[in-house]
């Protein structure tokens, strides 16, 4: 990668991943509306970016926000579960 495109790379990081954070920091939130809403949020900020995210930035979304965002909800589904 170019020092042109890992500087894109760190722009493009720095504008979208407070944003997605944010909205993956809201779905685990406890209330169900409140999930729902950036859940919905998140999916489609991911579909209308598919278009202008380069394979890199993918790469980041993937392993940094929603990897997390599936082994938070594992954990909670885990965690709620042995509760019962």
């Amino acid at each position: 990668m170019t020092e042109k495109e890992q500087w894109k790379l760190s722009v493009l990081k720095g504008l979208w991943f407070p944003i997605l954070t944010t909205c993956t920091n809201l779905v685990m939130d406890r209330s169900s509306h409140l999930q729902k809403e950036a859940l919905d949020t998140f999916f489609s900020i991911l579909d209308c970016a598919v278009s202008h995210f380069s394979a890199d930035l993918w790469r980041e979304v993937l392993s940094q926000v929603f990897l997390p965002l599936l082994e938070d909800i594992n954990l909670a589904l885990v965690t709620s579960y042995k509760l019962l």
